[in-house]
């Protein structure tokens, strides 16, 4: 893992999506077009170029060629340099992505 990652876990609930749209925003409100799309059955997601002491929120939905799925949300989570380390914090009002 780079040290400006963070690493997206959740659980396929699905049996028939085409794949994951993944969806970042620094406000919790703007999300913008996905940054990415990643096929079917994968659940991880590395998201890079995460800057020090900033705030993101992430949305993940399936979709199939009807369309998208509801999304669940992370957020806010951040990284922070500590002693040649990353410590991962998330507040305990985030969700956690299922």
């Amino acid at each position: 893992m780079a040290s400006n990652t963070i690493i997206l876990n959740w659980q396929d609930n699905s049996n028939n999506e085409d794949g994951f749209k993944i969806y970042k925003s620094t406000d919790g409100v703007n999300f913008g077009a996905s940054i990415a799309t990643i096929g079917a059955g994968i659940t991880t997601y590395a998201a890079t170029n995460i800057i020090d002491g900033q705030n993101y929120w992430f949305r993940v939905t399936a979709y199939n060629g009807v369309g998208e799925s509801a999304y669940v949300q992370a957020g806010p989570l951040s990284c922070m340099w500590n002693h040649y380390r990353y410590l991962f914090r998330q507040p305990r009002s985030s969700r956690e992505i299922l």
